[in-house]
């Protein structure tokens, strides 16, 4: 995303600053070689999820179109 900045009279702080947790937490996971991709993974399901689910409903249309 495009950051836009403007001009403004209140002292607004930095939110985006890594603490030192959040930097051991990513140095762990990197050490053991963890990655974070529950995201992906949960679209993964999903998409074979309505891929399997779409295979079926097309299969049992083609069977309903043939007994009748």
């Amino acid at each position: 995303m495009a950051v836009h900045y403007f001009n403004s009279s209140l002292d607004i702080t930095d939110f985006d600053v890594e603490t030192e947790d959040h930097a051991r937490f990513i140095t762990a996971a990197e050490a053991n070689g963890e990655l974070n991709v529950g995201a992906f993974r949960g679209l993964a399901f999903g998409l074979l999820l309505q891929t399997v689910l779409t295979i079926f409903g097309c299969l049992c249309w083609q069977i309903w179109k043939m007994l009748r």
